[in-house]
């Protein structure tokens, strides 16, 4: 699902966008109309100050943060497309009006294309937490196809950002017996954290299948997969290419996954409503990666999940590369498109024991529960974990 404070609203300073017409200020609590706040989804910062789904940062925002967006020249404008690259002219070079045009463009075109829709959007904001499914859907989808535009042809991700996914990667694509190092026993339990670091597993290690022998390779599927930015990890990890899928609501970001990884499936999509996410059980994991904040109801989504991942050792990995603390700025600016927070570990053991699964967490805190809980709100990484796992 990255790191940006796109659109409308940064910490320091913002663009904001009114239905009626672009308007910029300069002030911190800015609220017009559709305003859309950075999201925190999969691919991290790229070089020239672009980003795609990854792990979105802000400007002015947390350390560790990446910028996109933020008014800063792009050092490749002639990778931009051609649409991107005019409005980046008109706007001067600077991303934030040029993203904040293209998403207003957009929008604005609903109101011929989708008059309903249109008005309902006008409408929601006077209720921004009770937002109408389809509107947040299509909010979520405009916003990453104006992100995906803006995303220059072979970006490079970024050390510490590399470092993250080849963490997620290798905790999707590992059973029990391989995330030893990474996982406690079971953190449900409350026994203690465990004492290995997060980073000690290489993430190229040859992974087990959590359904089969060690011959084979990992069934995933990949919401909120964006422009495919972990899929080269997630490969690296052991996840198989044939049977990779990944779901995103923005035709943008799939095209551009498509182009990175031609003939891998990629398909435009909501997970709740996609044939690919219903039963029977066919992956050996779920990988929720900056996407889950997306969800109202995430305990239904994880159910969902759950639903579609083998009995045996199958696994639902929710992760966000800038973190928990990251996730709640998103969802108190931006309530619209971001309704829920990332669980805490009381509410994500309370959601495994409900599905009958057992909670793994990162070691690297020792036996500190507190710990833990302030690591997720810098990096969140948790799996959960069906109880009957292959051996």
């Amino acid at each position: 699902m990255l790191q940006l404070v796109l659109l409308l609203l940064v910490s320091r300073g913002c663009s904001a966008l009114h239905l009626g017409g672009a308007w910029l200020c300069g002030e911190r609590a800015c609220h017009g109309p559709c305003m859309l706040a950075g999201f925190g989804s999969s691919t991290g910062q790229f070089k020239g100050g672009q980003g795609g789904k990854g792990g979105k940062g802000r400007k002015g925002g947390k350390k560790g943060g990446r910028t996109v967006g933020t008014g800063s020249k792009p050092s490749r404008l002639a990778s931009l497309d051609s649409e991107a690259e005019t409005l980046l002219r008109q706007a001067g070079g600077d991303m934030n009006t040029a993203q904040a045009i293209h998403f207003q463009q957009s929008v604005m075109s609903l109101r011929t294309d989708s008059p309903e829709l249109f008005a309902a959007i006008e409408a929601q904001q006077q209720t921004p937490r009770a937002v109408r499914a389809d509107v947040q859907e299509k909010l979520i989808e405009l916003t990453w196809d104006t992100v995906a535009a803006f995303i220059p042809d072979g970006a490079a991700v970024d050390a510490e950002l590399r470092r993250k996914l080849g963490a997620i990667a290798a905790a999707t694509c590992a059973t029990t017996a391989t995330t030893a190092p990474l996982f406690a026993a079971d953190a449900a339990a409350k026994s203690g954290l465990g004492e290995s670091g997060l980073g000690e597993r290489s993430a190229g290690a040859r992974s087990v299948g959590a359904s089969g022998g060690s011959n084979r390779r990992c069934a995933v599927l990949d919401v909120g997969c964006g422009d495919g930015t972990a899929l080269p990890f997630l490969l690296q990890a052991g996840a198989d290419r044939d049977t990779y899928v990944g779901i995103d609501l923005s035709s943008r970001m799939i095209s551009c996954a498509r182009r990175k990884a031609p003939g891998v499936q990629f398909e435009k999509g909501a997970f709740g409503a996609s044939a690919l996410a219903k039963p029977p059980a066919r992956y050996d994991a779920v990988l929720f990666n900056g996407a889950l904040q997306f969800f109202d109801d995430q305990a239904a989504a994880l159910k969902q999940a759950a639903e579609i991942t083998h009995a045996n050792g199958g696994r639902v990995v929710v992760a966000h590369v800038n973190g928990g603390g990251f996730v709640r700025d998103e969802a108190a600016g931006n309530p619209m498109t971001v309704p829920s927070t990332m669980p805490s570990v009381a509410c994500l053991e309370d959601m495994a024991d409900a599905l009958g699964m057992r909670l793994r967490l990162p070691t690297a805190a020792g036996n500190d529960l507190e710990a833990a809980e302030k690591g997720l709100d810098e990096f969140y990484l948790a799996v959960l974990e069906h109880r009957h796992v292959y051996s």
